[in-house]
């Protein structure tokens, strides 16, 4: 075997006198989240008697109470820097490279094992886009995280300082031997001298090793820092200040099926650290002073087993409690013995008895015996381990959604906040795995690929396609800072924010009104973002936030100054325009002073001609009314004198005549009146 072989099989024999029992502990942990949570002496023995062996999962249902967060809400890669255009790119290429890798389902699938066992993977990798010279990252999905190795001496919480690595899988040995030929199943000596692979089957391996490459820089007088060699002008003098020898980490990729390499599979990453990304659960140190990593199967291990003992016994005792007995006296059931040989399984609608016994002596009636199971005590058990559940996890009822009808909306707010602190452990190397990762990322981008086709993600899912080379940007990695993005502790905190403005906006109505872009901000859903901003540019000019950038001084002083010149003629024109109104108003007065002299002496004029009409007019009414007046008299005395004369007559012939009966009445004598208006009554002489 090859010295290169034989490296390996060493770094895989230490893994495995150093990792075994950790390795067994974390494959035991995700069996015994499945449901394999009895020790199997234990279980062999309650079998061979016949008693039963149920389990009541409640490490799965606190383990998914971990995960599920963070399937709901993902996290994601994030990295920012000094200027805005080039963090844009950056951040396009990774949002591109988790799209393209479903990168939230491997960050869920590592968490999940790593909140199970303590441990989990996943692995970046670079190979070929479809048919084409070039290459692409991508983060490869790991299920079993007993199938990846990492170097036990590493201790930083992302593996930042492992030196080597190995990835294993399964494939079929017939068909890998008829494609590499029969020395991929080894011989006698083989690098998987731990491993026991499944039958039929050759292990597949992708094994990573650290390397480095040594070089000597040069600083200059002018602070410069330079690879190759300056030469003086002046012999015997130096060019540069001082020097030193640097290492630039690389990492081999080596893929084994069997025993045998696929050489055409080598492949160098130039990478300071290694691509598989372990995420780990929560510390404690065993009793050899290693520390080692375990997740909620270990700790709810005691909890979960005395549950399923008390469960297990609880439903034996129900199921095997005798049946209730009758007591009386012998023979008070005689003449009905079937009747009573059914009593407790068929429903009769009365029971007959004798009231008497064999010896004939009176008897009472007969009496049941209680024989229920006495299962009180095993229930308080169970709810005690219950509570001890939640004390030894930190998640509580409320937290896992056991809340009663009259808990309010912050209440509810509120417990989902206390269960993310109370796992904070296992989120925090969570998002600590995500850094990392990104670290991967942009070494790869920066140093390794070089230029060629990417494709790039905006915040909206448009993607753009464009060749580019990262490592001519002049960007490096000192000069990016990275983070994760979003999360479930920021949705819960966006959560209580929308619980308290809204609280808030339904006691005073009148501040609704101002909060409502605020209050869309913090909603869920699709096309809230673009409702928030409509809402806030409703807003008066005073409330809406100013977040652009400061200008420049120099475009301030000069925007001053043009505004300075517009207020002065502002002014001027003002000056003028006041100059013109008074000018205006002048001649408006004199106008109308004008105006009013002639119309006074056109209304003397009239005056004048209308009082010498009404004189005249009234001369022509007096002459013909002094006219009417006399006319009037002559008439009034010749109507008079005659009426005089006709009433003399009918008196007279009134007295020669024959008595009749005369009417006493007598015509009133009419009143004469002037013909002229408001003239005197005349009457008769």
């Amino acid at each position: 075997m090859a010295k290169k072989e034989l490296e390996i099989k060493d770094y895989l024999n230490t893994f495995s006198e150093t990792m075994s029992d950790s390795y067994n502990r974390l494959a035991w942990a995700l069996r015994f989240r499945s449901g394999d949570q009895w020790d199997d002496e234990l279980a062999k023995s309650r079998e061979s008697a016949k008693r039963p062996t149920y389990v009541v999962n409640i490490t799965d249902a606190y383990c998914n109470r971990i995960v599920s967060p963070v399937k709901k809400h993902p996290l994601g890669m994030n990295v920012s820097m000094g200027e805005e255009d080039l963090t844009q790119v950056f951040q396009s290429r990774l949002r591109e490279i988790e799209n393209q890798s479903n990168a939230s389902g491997v960050y869920a699938q590592g968490y999940d094992t790593a909140v199970t066992g303590g441990r989990g993977f996943w692995v970046v990798t670079k190979d070929y886009k479809g048919n084409t010279f070039d290459q692409d990252i991508f983060l490869e999905f790991i299920q079993d995280p007993t199938s990846v190795l990492i170097d036990p001496a590493s201790v930083c919480p992302a593996g930042e300082d492992a030196e080597w690595g190995a990835w294993v899988k399964y494939t079929d040995a017939d068909k890998a031997e008829e494609l590499y030929g029969p020395t991929i199943k080894g011989g006698e000596f083989t690098i998987y001298e731990n491993f026991t692979p499944p039958e039929g089957t050759v292990c597949d391996m992708v094994f990573y090793i650290k390397r480095y490459r040594q070089r000597t820089i040069y600083l200059l007088e002018s602070g410069e820092i330079v690879d190759e060699k300056p030469t003086s002008f002046i012999e015997g003098e130096s060019a540069y200040l001082e020097k030193r020898v640097v290492e630039d980490p690389y990492f081999c990729v080596h893929h084994y099926i069997g025993d045998m390499e696929i050489e055409e599979d080598y492949t160098e990453l130039e990478c300071s650290y290694i691509p598989v990304i372990p995420v780990y659960g929560q510390t404690y140190y065993r009793s050899d002073r290693r520390i080692d990593y375990r997740g909620v199967s270990q700790i709810l291990e005691d909890v979960q087993k005395g549950r399923n003992f008390f469960y297990s016994n609880e439903l034996e005792q129900a199921a095997t409690a005798p049946k209730v007995k009758w007591l009386m006296a012998e023979g008070q059931e005689e003449g009905h013995e079937k009747t009573w040989a059914n009593a407790n399984t068929t429903n009769f609608p009365y029971l007959l008895y004798k009231q008497t016994d064999t010896d004939g002596r009176p008897a009472g009636a007969p009496q049941r015996i209680d024989s229920n199971a006495n299962l009180a005590p095993m229930i308080q058990a169970q709810q005690a381990l219950d509570e001890l559940a939640g004390r030894v996890t930190g998640i509580f009822d409320p937290m896992l959604g056991g809340m009663t009808g009259n808990d309010s909306g912050f209440s509810r707010s509120l417990a989902l906040q206390e269960g993310e602190l109370s796992t904070l452990q296992f989120y925090h190397n969570l998002e600590l795995s995500i850094k990392q990762t990104t670290r991967v990322c942009l070494e790869l981008l920066i140093r390794d690929l070089g230029p060629q086709m990417y494709k790039f993600r905006d915040e909206n899912g448009d993607v753009e396609e464009r060749e580019l080379d990262f490592g001519e940007l002049g960007v490096k990695m000192e000069d990016l800072d990275v983070s994760t993005s979003a999360g479930p502790m920021y949705a819960n905190q966006k959560q209580a924010s929308l619980i308290a403005l809204e609280s808030f906006g339904a006691s005073d109505p009148e501040t609704r009104f101002i909060m409502r872009d605020k209050i869309m901000a913090l909603q869920d859903f699709d096309g809230a973002t673009e409702l928030a901003e409509r809402f806030k540019k409703m807003l008066p000019p005073e409330l809406q936030d100013q977040d652009a950038e400061a200008p420049d001084p120099e475009a301030m002083q000069a925007l001053q100054a043009q505004e300075q010149a517009m207020a002065e003629m502002e002014q001027a024109h003002e000056a003028q325009s006041a100059n013109y109104i008074r000018l205006i108003e002048q001649l408006q007065n004199e106008l109308q002073s004008r105006e009013q002299d002639n119309a006074t002496k056109l209304a003397v004029e009239q005056m004048k001609q209308e009082a010498e009409t009404a004189r005249n007019t009234q001369d022509n009414l007096t002459d013909i009314a002094e006219a009417e007046i006399k006319q009037g008299q002559e008439i009034n005395k010749e109507e008079i004198k005659q009426t005089g004369e006709t009433m003399r007559a009918t008196i007279q012939q009134i007295a020669t005549s024959e008595p009749t009966l005369i009417s006493t009445e007598i015509e009133p004598t009419p009143n004469l009146a002037s013909p002229v208006i408001g003239g005197a009554q005349l009457n008769e002489d």
